[in-house]
């Protein structure tokens, strides 16, 4: 079973520590680098903002 992640992103929150949180995570959680969500799964949560 996948250990599960949620991210909550809040207003002004830059997605460069998010990416590369959730390649780590990609990275790691497959053999062989296929990239697939076998050992962690996750989920963004929150409405989606306009950026001006």
């Amino acid at each position: 079973m996948a250990k599960k992640f949620a991210f909550l992103l809040v207003r002004d929150f830059t997605l460069s520590p998010l990416s590369l949180f959730i390649d780590t995570l990609r990275l790691a959680g497959d053999e062989g680098d296929r990239s697939r969500r076998v050992e962690f799964d996750w989920q963004i949560v929150g409405e989606p903002q306009r950026v001006d």
